[in-house]
């Protein structure tokens, strides 16, 4: 347990940094779909490369076994990505990150229809702190906008969708310790694929913005390595609960950025809402020791 925990806040940590540097492509001129694309050639790169030095020790089973999770997640996590995307255009990255808790209900939800498997009283106490959190940091400092709220709703969906068959391909994959690293080097190839077929479709990203692309692909990958490999030892929603962590991690970092200067990036931030987000943070990083217990 304790090893999917440090793993889960590995990953909120990663994410929270890519966020920004998605802040910052969007903020420069790029479109959310130039990141998307462009980010994932990248990051398919580093899958294949990952995946040359993994199956030099393990071999994959009949792909057959592992097409329709692979399939189903990596689609289902693109639709997410464009919508959080979309989102980051109507509000900062402090402000949405610790509402992407509100996947642990959609998560226990689709957890509860896809394993016909609920979860216990305290966990639930869990994801309902969890939720209250989220809902806390969304009133402090104004409320989103509603482009803004509906994108994120949609970014939540489709990315437990996707955390649903990230286990299924950890489990369908088979490789022993190396489950988790193996199925988000397949997600990520395929990923990566999918980016060079509408290649043809997008330009350039401008030279200013390459730096931010690469920067925002290796923190995102590697949150995902941690993240996979979270799952393989835990839950889907255990692990979204870690990743709830991001919410007082993204605070930090938005703080920090405001008052240095950087309002391309995170807009001044009154005392009175950080205070009211980190608040939140501690309620729904509480959730983590619920969950923990009850399970």
């Amino acid at each position: 347990m304790l090893a999917a925990i440090l793993l889960g806040i590995s990953a909120a940590a990663s994410q929270s940094f890519s966020y920004l540097y998605s802040k910052r492509f969007i903020s420069n001129n790029g479109t959310s779909i130039q990141l998307l694309l462009w980010s994932h050639l990248v990051m398919g790169f580093f899958s294949a490369l990952l995946l040359f030095f993994l199956l030099r020790h393990i071999s994959l089973p009949p792909f057959r076994q592992y097409v329709i999770p692979l399939l189903a997640c990596s689609i289902f996590y693109l639709v997410g990505q464009i919508s959080f995307f979309m989102a980051l255009k109507y509000s900062d990255a402090s402000r949405l990150s610790p509402l992407l808790a509100l996947k642990i209900i959609m998560v226990a939800l689709l957890s509860m229809f896809f394993y016909e498997k609920g979860c216990n009283l305290q966990q639930w106490i869990a994801v309902g702190a969890c939720f209250s959190g989220a809902l806390l940091s969304s009133w402090s400092g104004g409320l989103i906008h509603r482009y803004g709220f509906f994108y994120l709703i949609s970014a939540c969906f489709w990315y437990s969708a996707s955390d649903i068959w990230i286990k299924e391909l950890i489990t369908a994959v088979d490789c022993g310790t190396y489950s988790g690293l193996v199925a988000a080097a397949l997600s990520y190839l395929l990923t990566g694929v999918v980016a060079i077929g509408c290649f043809r479709f997008f330009r350039l990203p401008q030279r200013k913005n390459i730096s931010v692309v690469l920067a925002f692909s290796l923190f995102w990958f590697a949150g995902i390595l941690f993240l996979f490999v979270c799952m393989m030892l835990s839950s889907p929603i255990f692990a979204n609960i870690m990743q709830s962590s991001r919410g007082l991690i993204s605070i930090m970092l938005g703080v920090w950025l405001s008052y240095r200067g950087n309002t391309d990036l995170e807009a001044k931030i009154p005392l009175r809402a950080i205070m009211q987000r980190i608040f939140a943070a501690i309620l729904m990083a509480g959730a983590v020791i619920i969950f923990a217990h009850g399970s």
